[in-house]
Protein backbone atom coordinates (compact mmCIF):
# COMPACT_ATOMS: atom_id res chain seq x y z
CA UNK A 1 0.00 0.00 0.00
CA UNK A 2 1.49 3.63 -0.29
CA UNK A 3 2.14 6.01 2.83
CA UNK A 4 -1.31 7.44 2.82
CA UNK A 5 -2.75 8.96 5.66
CA UNK A 6 -6.44 10.39 7.37
CA UNK A 7 -7.33 13.02 9.91
CA UNK A 8 -10.39 11.36 11.24
CA UNK A 9 -12.66 12.62 14.09
CA UNK A 10 -10.99 13.31 17.68
CA UNK A 11 -13.43 10.82 19.11
CA UNK A 12 -12.72 8.06 16.61
CA UNK A 13 -8.64 8.70 17.09
CA UNK A 14 -9.85 8.87 20.68
CA UNK A 15 -11.25 5.26 20.49
CA UNK A 16 -8.47 4.03 18.44
CA UNK A 17 -5.81 5.29 21.05
CA UNK A 18 -7.98 3.88 24.42
CA UNK A 19 -8.57 -0.01 23.08
CA UNK A 20 -4.78 0.48 21.68
CA UNK A 21 -3.96 0.19 25.35
CA UNK A 22 -0.69 2.30 25.39
CA UNK A 23 -1.73 4.93 28.15
CA UNK A 24 -0.52 7.76 25.86
CA UNK A 25 -3.42 10.05 24.19
CA UNK A 26 -1.56 13.50 22.95
CA UNK A 27 -3.78 15.36 21.73
CA UNK A 28 -3.29 18.73 22.96
CA UNK A 29 -0.60 20.29 24.82
CA UNK A 30 -0.82 22.79 27.34
CA UNK A 31 1.58 25.06 28.46
CA UNK A 32 3.80 23.56 31.62
CA UNK A 33 3.19 25.24 34.50
CA UNK A 34 6.44 27.35 35.10
CA UNK A 35 5.54 29.33 32.14
CA UNK A 36 2.52 30.78 33.24
CA UNK A 37 2.24 33.93 35.39
CA UNK A 38 2.20 33.37 39.36
CA UNK A 39 -0.28 36.07 39.34
CA UNK A 40 -3.01 35.82 36.26
CA UNK A 41 -1.96 32.12 34.98
CA UNK A 42 -1.49 33.14 31.54
CA UNK A 43 1.95 32.47 29.73
CA UNK A 44 4.05 34.53 30.22
CA UNK A 45 6.49 36.47 27.84
CA UNK A 46 8.80 38.64 30.14
CA UNK A 47 9.10 36.94 33.23
CA UNK A 48 10.83 38.53 36.13
CA UNK A 49 11.28 36.71 39.69
CA UNK A 50 10.72 38.77 42.93
CA UNK A 51 13.11 39.34 44.95
CA UNK A 52 11.76 38.50 48.39
CA UNK A 53 8.93 35.77 47.44
CA UNK A 54 10.68 34.26 44.76
CA UNK A 55 7.88 34.17 42.58
CA UNK A 56 7.85 34.51 38.81
CA UNK A 57 5.47 37.09 37.11
CA UNK A 58 5.20 38.46 33.74
CA UNK A 59 6.95 41.64 33.84
CA UNK A 60 3.61 43.66 32.57
CA UNK A 61 1.44 42.24 35.10
CA UNK A 62 3.66 43.12 38.09
CA UNK A 63 4.36 46.20 36.99
CA UNK A 64 0.64 46.63 36.47
CA UNK A 65 0.16 45.61 40.19
CA UNK A 66 2.67 47.81 41.62
CA UNK A 67 1.16 50.91 39.99
CA UNK A 68 -2.44 49.50 41.13
CA UNK A 69 -2.09 48.12 44.56
CA UNK A 70 1.46 50.27 45.30
CA UNK A 71 5.09 49.09 45.84
CA UNK A 72 4.59 45.76 47.72
CA UNK A 73 4.92 42.05 46.98
CA UNK A 74 1.66 40.98 46.16
CA UNK A 75 2.87 37.63 47.76
CA UNK A 76 4.49 38.72 50.75
CA UNK A 77 3.87 41.93 51.37
CA UNK A 78 7.30 43.08 51.28
CA UNK A 79 8.41 46.18 49.53
CA UNK A 80 9.02 46.15 45.75
CA UNK A 81 9.82 48.63 43.33
CA UNK A 82 9.95 47.65 39.19
CA UNK A 83 13.91 48.41 39.36
CA UNK A 84 14.01 45.03 42.09
CA UNK A 85 12.62 42.80 39.48
CA UNK A 86 15.07 40.05 38.17
CA UNK A 87 15.30 39.07 34.35
CA UNK A 88 14.53 35.03 34.20
CA UNK A 89 16.25 35.42 30.64
CA UNK A 90 16.53 31.41 30.56
CA UNK A 91 12.93 30.71 31.31
CA UNK A 92 11.94 33.38 29.01
CA UNK A 93 14.01 31.69 26.22
CA UNK A 94 12.37 28.30 26.95
CA UNK A 95 8.85 29.87 26.77
CA UNK A 96 10.20 31.13 23.74
CA UNK A 97 11.62 27.65 21.90
CA UNK A 98 7.70 26.41 23.32
CA UNK A 99 6.19 28.86 21.73
CA UNK A 100 8.08 28.22 18.42
CA UNK A 101 7.08 24.37 18.55
CA UNK A 102 3.64 25.32 18.99
CA UNK A 103 3.05 27.20 16.27
CA UNK A 104 5.16 24.69 13.95
CA UNK A 105 2.87 21.78 15.10
CA UNK A 106 -0.06 23.90 14.51
CA UNK A 107 0.63 24.24 10.36
CA UNK A 108 1.53 20.82 9.78
CA UNK A 109 -1.64 20.22 8.65
CA UNK A 110 -2.77 18.11 11.80
CA UNK A 111 -0.51 15.39 10.71
CA UNK A 112 0.51 13.96 13.96
CA UNK A 113 -3.07 13.19 14.30
CA UNK A 114 -3.91 11.53 10.63
CA UNK A 115 -4.10 7.60 11.06
CA UNK A 116 -1.89 5.62 8.71
CA UNK A 117 -3.22 2.43 6.53
CA UNK A 118 -3.23 0.12 9.12
CA UNK A 119 -5.17 2.43 11.77
CA UNK A 120 -7.66 3.19 9.38
CA UNK A 121 -7.97 -0.63 9.03
CA UNK A 122 -8.39 -1.24 12.65
CA UNK A 123 -10.65 1.61 13.34
CA UNK A 124 -13.24 0.51 10.71
CA UNK A 125 -12.90 -2.92 12.50
CA UNK A 126 -13.44 -1.57 15.41
CA UNK A 127 -16.58 0.24 14.17
CA UNK A 128 -17.89 -2.62 12.62
CA UNK A 129 -17.42 -1.90 9.48
CA UNK A 130 -16.53 -4.26 6.65
CA UNK A 131 -15.25 -2.18 4.24
CA UNK A 132 -13.27 -3.74 1.16
CA UNK A 133 -9.67 -2.89 1.55
CA UNK A 134 -9.90 -1.49 -2.02
CA UNK A 135 -12.23 1.51 -0.93
CA UNK A 136 -10.06 2.23 2.28
CA UNK A 137 -6.96 2.28 -0.51
CA UNK A 138 -9.31 4.71 -2.22
CA UNK A 139 -10.41 6.95 0.64
CA UNK A 140 -6.89 6.75 1.56
CA UNK A 141 -5.26 8.11 -1.87
CA UNK A 142 -8.32 10.78 -1.96
CA UNK A 143 -6.47 12.34 1.00
CA UNK A 144 -3.22 12.23 -0.37
CA UNK A 145 -4.51 14.56 -3.34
Amino acid sequence: TSQGRLLVPLHQKLMLARKKGDGTINIGEKEPPEFLDALMGHLMHDPVRLPSSGRICDRKVIEEQLRLQGLVDPFDGSPLEAHMLVADNELRDRIAEWRTEQRKQAGDGGERHKLDDDEVRELVERLGGDIDPEVVEAVLEAERL
